[in-house]
């Protein structure tokens, strides 16, 4: 069976898609090498070596969707977030916090592919139905439904990273479900933190707060 693109299904030509958008490694943060990993359940169990940040590529999606509705996505985060992510001053203004926030969703799933196939086989991997539904939205780029997002300044010493995790509700008298009913997102670029939640079980879709 031929390969496809993990958002649309397409079984045209797959194309390497940036983990981070390429723009990160041009607007002056430090491009000296750096230890990339990943691993089942986003535990960092697999070392992927040195290399320049921001170069990390995956090869699960199609051109038309690199090069269209999630390129569009880059050229939003980039004049929104590039101030904020240098520590200067900005604005994440109305119009362009759909659009942001499923960048981070995007980005997230990017990353996710970076683990093998086997790996994401044994529950590293989101349902294939959180990448549909993302690419069902292209025209408008709102996230997806159910999901809550949130912006902050980062003041530690690292400069970037991307985890994923997968979370579960648990109930007092029912069993602990055996798979994730949501996940959370979180993005560090510079001086600035991007950290989102997507609720993937009907039932459990409330508002939360941070």
């Amino acid at each position: 069976m031929p390969a496809t693109c993990v958002f649309c299904g397409s079984a045209d030509t797959l194309t390497g898609a940036h983990v981070l958008g390429d723009w990160l490694s041009k607007i002056g943060l430090d491009p000296a090498p750096v230890p990339h990993g990943a691993g089942w359940l986003n535990r960092i169990g697999r070392e992927l070596g040195l290399r320049p940040p921001f170069r990390q590529k995956v090869r699960d999606v199609c051109g038309d969707c690199n090069h269209g509705w999630m390129s569009r996505l880059e050229v939003v985060a980039q004049r929104v977030l590039t101030p904020l992510i240098l520590g200067q001053p900005g604005r994440i203004e109305a119009a362009d916090q759909g659009a942001i926030a499923a960048w981070v969703q995007k980005t997230a799933l990017t990353a996710m592919l970076v683990s093998s196939e086997a790996d994401r086989g044994r529950g590293y991997g989101l349902p294939a139905s959180e990448y549909h539904e993302l690419y069902a939205l292209r025209n408008e780029l709102p996230p997806l439904p159910a999901s809550q997002f949130w912006a902050g300044r980062y003041e530690g010493v690292r400069g970037w990273s991307i985890r994923v995790t997968p979370l579960a509700v648990r109930v007092d008298g029912l069993p602990e479900p055996d798979r994730p009913q949501a996940y959370a997102m979180t993005i560090l670029l510079g001086q600035l933190v991007l950290q989102g939640v997507r609720l993937t079980t009907a039932i459990l879709q409330v508002e939360l707060s941070n």
